[in-house]
Order: C-alpha cells, then structure tokens, then sequence
C-alpha cells in the first residue's frame, strides 16, 4: 500500500471526526463541522451508508406534522422540486409511508468484526468496543480513579499495547493468544496500521469508508480523543492520538482475524465490501420531509416578520440591560421590557466580547470563559487583599479537606470503616436531597468560599493582567458589537447567565456556550468594571463615544433554571441611587415570575399550581431529569436592532443580537458577527439536531442510566462507548421530542452586498451557507424578511404574501 496515500487517507479521516469537549467545560459542537464543504443532503446520503448515521427522525414524524397541516402540500412540492425529483405528491406520500426507517448493518461499510457476529453465535464488535472503552476510561482518566493507570504517562498506541499485552480478558471472551498477538505488533502504531491493512486486504479505495466506520462505530471516544488533539494544536503540540486510535482499531480487528475460528470469514467480508461497493446512493424521502419540514418553519417565521407591529413612540429609556445571545435570554428580555417601557434590551455573545482567562481565588489553574474556536488572551484573578489571602488559604483547606473524605470513603479499604461508623450521619443529606429540601449545587466559582466572604467580595475581578491600552480596546469593541456607542441610560446591566441544577452530570452544557461551558458571571464582571473606568471612558471619547457620568454599569447573573437574575455591585457605586436600584431589581424580580409563568407550560407544570416553588425546586432536586430545557428548540439568529424583534414572541427558540448597520461604516462589527457567534450559534443548533435526529451516534442516551467515567463524560449502565452530545432527556419530554430538528435560519438587517463581501472573504462561513447547513435571509429597512440566500452569492427575492403562502419571485445576484 501507498504510505503517502495512506498517510493522507489517515489525517482526512481523523479530521473528520469533531471533538468531545468534557464534563467540567461542555459545549455544544457541531459534529458535521468538517462536512460543510459538501451540500447537506449529500453529506447525509454518504454518512448513512458508510456509517449509518441518521440526518432525519422517522417518517411518522413528519408526516404526522402533514396531517395535522404543519407541513403543507407546497412546501412538500418544494422540497420535492429542490431533490430535483418531480414525482406526484400522492405517489411521494406513499412511497414515505412505506419507507424503512432502520438502518440494515448490510447497509454500512462492514467491519471485519460485524462479519464476524453474522457468522458466529458471539457479539465480537460489542465485545471489543466494551474493552476499548474501559481501556480509554483508565487512560484518559483525570480525577475519578483512585487506582491510576500506569500507562497513562505513554503515547496512546504505546500504552494500549502495554496494557493489553498483559490484559486476559479479551482471551478469557475467546480471542485466542490475544496477549501474544499485541506483543508482537510493531512498536510504532503508523507501522502497526499499514500491516493491519495488508493482512486484512483493505484496498485503498477502501480506506476512507473503512477509517469512517471504525471511528464512528466508536464515536465517542474518538470524539474525546478528538478533542485532546484539538487542545494540542491550540498549544503547538503534536495531534496524533486520534490516528494511534485508528491504528489501535485496526489492530483489534486484526486480532479477531487471527484468533478466532470462522468459516469463511474472509471470503464472505470480502464479499459483503464488494457488495457495499456495488450499492447506488439513491435519493431518500426522510430528506425530502426534512426539506419540507424547514421550508413550513420558515414559512411562518416570515410570517411573524411580516405581520411584526411598528413599534411604539419609545419611551425615555432609563435602563438598558445586555444579555447573551443565547435562546433562554429571549423570554426574559421580552417580559423585562413588558413589565417596564422604559426598560431597553441588547443581545450580545455571552462572554461581552472578554475572551479572559479566569483564576478563582485560592486556585492554581485557570478557567477558559471564551468561546472554545477562540483563546483567551488576558489573565484575571479575584482582587487580592490582606484578607482575600486569608480566604484563599481557607479555601484550599476545606477543598482539600472535601476530597480527603471523598478518598476515604471512596477507597477499597477504608470505605467500609467509613460507612459503619460515620454513614448515618450522611441520613440528614439524604431525607434533605429526597424531598429537595437542599439547595442546588453551589457555582464551582464559590465552591469553598465562605459566605461572609462572598458578601463582602469586590464587583469587579483583579484586571492587573489586562493593560490600559488593552481595557479601551475591549471596552470599545464590546459597545460597538452592542451597538451601543451613543444614547446611554443611567443604567446598563450587564447579564451573562448560568443553570443551578443538582446531581447533573451535564450542568455545565446548560451554562454558557459563549463562555466555555461556564456561567458568564466573571465576563460581565470584568466588562462593567473597564466600562466604569473613569480614565477609560475619557478615553474612548477620541473614538466619538461619550458615556454621561451619570451611567453605571452593572453586572447581572442570569440564572436560566429558575429565571432569577442577581447583580452584583460595590456598595458605594449606587450611593444616592438605593431608591432606583430597589426599584430596578423589583422589575427584575416581575419579569422573572412572567417568564417562569411562560416557560411552565413546556415544563408540564399545572397553571393552578405553586408555579414559582416547583420551578424552584426544580433546580435542588436531585432526580429532577429535566430541570429545564436548555437551548432546546433553537432554530433562529436574529442579527438586527431589538425594534425588529420586540413586538415578536419568538417562543424562547431564537438567538438575538443587537446589531445597527448604519453605525457599522466598514461592516467590521457584521463580519466579527458573521464569523464568531454565527458560527457557534450553528454549532449549538446542529449539535441539538444531531442528538435528535441519531441519539445512538450523537447523543448522550438515558439520563437515568448513566455512569459518570474518567470525570470526563458518561457511559449509558456498566460499559458503552463515551456517551456524547446531550442526553435523550434534554430533547424528549416523555412523551414526544421537544426539540424539533431545523438548521439554523439567521436573519440579518444589512445591505446585501456588505453581506456578500463578507461570504466572499470567508469561505469556511460561506460553505455553511451555500451548502445548506445554515439557511440565510435578509431583512428590509422596516424588518421584514426581503431575500433568502440561494448559492454562489446569489439571492432569491421574497413576497411574503397575506396568506401564509410565500412566493419567490425573482434571482438577486
């Protein structure tokens, strides 16, 4: 075989393959990332018949939505026009309801093992995949093992073939001689692959269905692995493990190959790979009704833009209160502004433009409260006084002093002398936790901290880290994304947002995305103290920007589990002002019942109920499945001033971000929009949609059932594959999917030629664009929906008609 060949088919494999980030900092990732150069129905036509892989739920869904006229007939026709295909809609509705909706394992790429079951009265692909697993949990394991691994300090193909050459219990489940066989590979794991490729006969034009299927067979952990060899290259470190991971696969197939006693075996793989070979790609109907599924959401989303109100005479607004992007922020900004007028709202990355490295007082390592496509560049600590050293010290002793006892009774030996003597203290906890008596589980940014300390701890974080020059930099940037450069209130809050859950593997990926998988407390810590900089604002006032004296910014913390927002501030900031502030934080605390009150009818709780309690109580509940739903239902960007969404109810399902293009003369704020949180919006979205549309590969599976391994993900009961993405209850109410799959449609108020340019100049965005992975449209001077992108920077014309049908009537180039 072809090194050099080889070497390429190796590295395009392991590439397409998007990373697993772990429990302690979860986002949400786009699993197709490295598939946005092919159109979207051509990339689900290849996955799924090479790996199985699911792009649509199954055909009952949407036709159900036929039947009950969510999709109608013209959106069908245009989904059917779209495939190129003309067949009559009656004889198309058909051949859907017939269609099957289970993926035949004839119908992947075989693997010399799923041959190998169809011969043989044993599972040998489940078998392997169980002790890949426990393998990779001792390897990659951080914190949870008492008994570490002793290989964990050797390369991944190197440790693997340590362990497993001492390792019996692949022998003992009927490998043969397995311990001898992984002696005797080859020491490097680019060797140990081309060999296992020549004894296994794997052509060349094979390699890139075969790679494929082996590393989604085992997608989560080579997701992780994948993830380990991102963070590499961030730090100009070599990204190999995921190809010694691919090697390793091989390898076992290899093992089965020589060890076991199948008649035929070869011969009938090789045939089963000519067979897979011979198979034509035809067009599937469940991406048809997929089609059409989107082409009914957008149809009434421009409806809504279309039939939106003008909005009121403004009102002399006295406080302007910035949130996240994020979906969530959506409810709560609308009923903020219903329950005040004067009360203004802005959308804006969650991390408010502060791409920080964050220490917590009394800890060495730093936390990344960015975006995970960007590295942090300025380093902030807690400020530092006599006394917050004090604390500090305290801190790490009761840390400490918390793991010592999870050690003891965690142990093999002194767990049992922990439980006679001290185990009924623990009855207390457990009534407390049982009835949700206790509170949720303390933000990791206060875990050890004493109260009196934290009501006494600075608003502002230590910035020594960050220069002046710096500080007016973010400052400047941060108001010019808001679009928020002239025209300040007294008071601007700033709101980053995290979730208060209890016993939650996943709490993280309910915090923020924008901040890396933490809550956004500490970014709009740092914003509101450069922003209330004295020698800052008189700086930016060379840039044409004037803050009135009488401004203040204040930081905020969304808590999206219970709808409650805390600000946090120094005494002496409101000094005069107590009166307003009260009066603020009661509009604060109104909005937050609205929303609660809006957001119970997805939670099935009963309107004649305690609404406030059992959301509340949501949130310290330890066997509460779905404290809340997250970013679920996320189907829209709205990239435009709050005028064009105010008088909208976009049901908590669409990203909003302020954005004014008559004060963006170089359309440097849209390209910085269009190149960041569009893009993570989009990852966010098609993360959601592929837990959706195929839990097996890219879902985290049964809450109920999971066991926390390695401290960085799950497995679903004793042994599986990593579990990743979001859990099934994160997008299944019981009952029927709460999550609907739809790609992002962003929505953006700029001329069509500024958008145009910045397409042109990124070509990794306009990818997701041309080929369908996000679906674009421009909106007009008075907010309604003008164009829909097409391809090749071409647009369509709409005319949104009275009825709920919207014709295209022209080709915009």
């Amino acid at each position: 075989m072809n090194k050099e060949l080889l070497k390429t088919e190796l590295q395009r494999a392991c590439a397409k393959v998007a990373p697993y980030f772990p429990l302690d900092h979860f986002v949400a990732v786009n699993p197709y990332q490295a598939y946005a150069d092919k159109p979207f129905h051509e990339a689900a036509a290849e996955l799924k018949k090479q790996s199985g892989l699911n792009f649509t739920l199954e055909a009952d869904y949407y036709l159900k939505k036929y039947r009950e006229q969510y999709i109608q007939a013209s959106d069908l026709r245009e989904a059917l026009v779209r495939h190129g295909m003309h067949t009559d809609l009656d004889q198309f509705l058909l051949t859907a309801e017939s269609q099957k909706t289970k993926t035949k394992s004839t119908d992947r790429f075989p693997t010399l093992a799923s041959v190998a079951d169809s011969l043989s009265e044993k599972t040998w692909a489940k078998m392997i995949k169980k002790r890949i697993s426990h393998w990779a949990a001792s390897y990659f394991d951080t914190k949870q093992a008492i008994w570490k691994s002793p290989f964990q300090n050797l390369g991944l193909y190197e440790a693997w073939k340590a362990e497993f050459a001492l390792d019996r219990s692949l022998e003992l489940s009927g490998l043969k001689n397995s311990r001898a066989f992984v002696r005797s590979l080859p020491s490097d794991a680019f060797t140990a692959l081309n060999e296992g490729l020549e004894k296994l006969g794997i052509q060349e034009t094979e390699l890139a269905s075969y790679f494929g299927r082996l590393l989604y067979q085992h997608s989560g952990w080579s997701a992780y692995i994948a993830q380990t060899d991102w963070d590499n290259r961030l730090a100009g470190k070599e990204d190999t493990q995921l190809p010694e991971f691919l090697a390793i696969l091989v390898s076992c197939e290899r093992a089965l190959l020589e060890a076991v006693e199948i008649p035929n075996l070869m011969q009938q793989w090789e045939k089963s790979r000519t067979h897979f070979a011979q198979k034509s790609t035809q067009v599937d109907p469940l991406l048809i009704l997929q089609e059409a599924f989107e082409l009914a959401y957008q149809r009434q989303l421009k409806q809504q833009f279309a039939h939106a109100k003008a909005p009121s005479e403004a009102a002399q607004i006295k406080v302007q209160a910035a949130f996240c992007i994020d979906v969530r922020s959506e409810v709560i900004r609308r009923n903020l502004e219903k329950v005040d007028k004067s009360i203004a709202t802005l959308g804006y990355a969650g991390f408010f433009g502060m791409p920080v490295s964050y220490t917590p007082l009394g800890f060495e390592s730093a936390q990344d409260q960015c975006p995970v496509l960007l590295k942090p560049t300025y380093q902030v600590t807690e400020a530092c006084s006599i006394e917050d050293h004090v604390e500090a010290e305290n801190r790490t002793w009761r840390i400490q002093l918390k793991k010592l006892k999870y050690y003891f009774k965690s142990s093999a030996i002194s767990c049992f002398s922990f439980v006679s003597p001290l185990g009924l203290s623990f009855l207390p906890k457990l009534v407390a936790n049982s009835f949700a008596w206790s509170r949720p589980l303390k933000n990791p940014n206060e875990a050890g901290l004493s109260k009196a300390w934290l009501d006494q701890r600075k608003a502002t974080p230590n910035l020594e880290g960050i220069s002046f020059e710096q500080k007016l930099s973010l400052a400047k940037n941060t108001l010019k994304g808001l679009s928020l450069t002239k025209g300040f209130a007294n008071w601007i809050l700033i709101v980053g947002h995290g979730a208060n859950t209890t016993n939650n593997p996943h709490a993280t990926g309910l915090d923020c995305g924008a901040c890396g998988g933490h809550a956004g407390e500490v970014n709009a810590r740092v914003a509101a103290g450069i922003l209330n900089d004295k020698s800052i604002r008189q700086a930016l006032t060379s840039d044409g920007i004037f803050i009135p004296a009488e401004t203040l910014f204040i930081a905020g913390l969304h808590d999206t589990t219970t709808d409650e927002i805390s600000l946090i501030y120094d005494s002496e900031w409101i000094a005069g002002r107590e009166r307003e502030m009260l009066e603020l934080k009661l509009k604060l605390n109104e909005a937050g019942e609205l929303a609660r009150k809006e957001r119970s009818l997805s939670l099935g709780i009963n309107p004649l109920e305690s609404i406030d309690k059992l959301i509340k109580r949501r949130s310290k509940d330890w066997s509460e499945i779905r404290p809340e739903w997250g970013l679920t239902g996320c189907s829209a960007f709205v990239i435009a001033d709050r005028k064009r969404t105010s008088a909208i109810d976009l049901g908590g399902r669409s990203f909003l971000h302020s954005y004014t293009w008559q004060d963006d003369a170089e359309f440097k704020v849209l390209e910085g929009i269009m190149t960041a949180p569009m893009v993570v919006t989009s990852w966010i979205n098609l993360q959601y949609f592929a837990s959706t549309v195929d839990q097996k590969h890219f879902g985290a599976g049964n809450k109920t059932l999971h066991n926390i391994t390695a401290g960085i993900g799950v497995l679903e009961g004793h042994s599986s594959d990593l579990r990743i993405g979001l859990p099934v209850q994160s997008i299944h109410n019981g009952t029927e999917f709460q999550h609907e799959p739809l790609k992002l449609n962003v929505l953006i108020e700029a001329p069509l030629e500024a958008i145009n340019r910045i397409l042109e100049k990124h070509q990794s965005i306009r990818n997701l664009v041309d080929n369908g992975w996000i679906h674009l449209f421009q909106l007009d001077e008075n907010g309604k929906v003008a164009h829909q992108y097409h391809k090749n920077l071409s647009w369509h014309k709409e005319v949104i008609a009275s009825t709920s049908h919207t014709q295209i009537e022209e080709l915009v180039a």
